[in-house]
């Protein structure tokens, strides 16, 4: 039998990116939030600005959008956090499902108020006094569609790499 190099890697990582996996994840959120759009932004949710949500691939440039942001005094760097990931974790748990974002169904609209307020908190934890926080971490792109509705006025910024 021969065994690829790619297969290798995996065996010796225990770790195998399964692209066809993620992008039917992807294709399945972007389709969930397309149809789930009559929710007019603004009014479920938390109102606060605080997290700048800045998504796009490993090498795309994102820390050096990080960084510019911060130049700005009312704005902090947190870095690739994960805690969106950990939140809609959070929520899988409590409603049982794994279907994500199509458990969002199961909801009314004060887990949004829940979920943002934690997220804020959380993203204090450091005590950062800010206006402001990044977050970048890559995983943030399957949850933009959540950030929209539960952080409405929170910017989000994709950086596409040109090469």
């Amino acid at each position: 039998m021969i065994t690829s190099d790619a297969t290798i890697a995996c065996e010796q990582w225990s770790f195998c990116f399964d692209f066809e996996a993620a992008s039917g994840d992807l294709r399945r959120i972007i389709a969930y939030f397309s149809r789930n759009r009559d929710i007019p932004v603004g009014e479920i949710g938390h109102p606060d600005a605080t997290p700048i949500i800045v998504t796009g691939m490993s090498r795309s440039g994102k820390s050096l959008v990080e960084k510019l942001l911060c130049l700005h005094p009312s704005v902090a760097p947190r870095g690739e956090t994960g805690i969106l990931q950990y939140l809609v974790n959070d929520l899988r748990a409590a409603l049982g499902g794994d279907d994500y974002p199509a458990l969002l169904d199961d909801t009314d609209g004060s887990f949004c108020t829940v979920l943002a307020r934690d997220y804020i908190q959380q993203l204090r934890a450091d005590r950062l006094e800010q206006a402001h926080i990044t977050d970048t971490h890559p995983i943030n792109a399957n949850y933009i569609g959540l950030v929209r509705r539960c952080l409405p006025a929170a910017p989000a910024l994709r950086r596409r790499s040109t090469w």
